[in-house]
């Protein structure tokens, strides 16, 4: 019996090379489609970033309740700039 299985791109390429570790963000587009979308966007922006009001947070959703956690120590203070957008993503 062949079973075919859905598996996302980097899960292969890390499958198929072992020890392989030049994931990058490009991988990212098979598993989080929108989430790849936009960090791709802060990525490439040419305005000034710190005008998307981003900030060292991400939001989730647990049990149907939105969850805000900081990337780093006091992240909701850091704004996101060019200087530090690599950071951020």
């Amino acid at each position: 019996m062949l079973v075919e299985l859905p598996l996302a791109h980097f899960f292969l390429a890390k499958l198929v090379v072992p020890g392989r570790g030049d994931l990058d963000l490009h991988h990212l587009a098979s598993l989080e489609p929108l989430v790849y979308r936009n960090l791709f966007f802060l990525k490439t922006y040419e305005g000034d970033v710190t005008d998307l009001g981003l900030d060292f947070t991400v939001m989730r959703c647990q049990l149907g309740n939105s969850i805000v956690e900081e990337l780093k120590p006091n992240g909701a203070a850091i704004t996101v700039t060019s200087a530090n957008r690599i950071e951020y993503m």
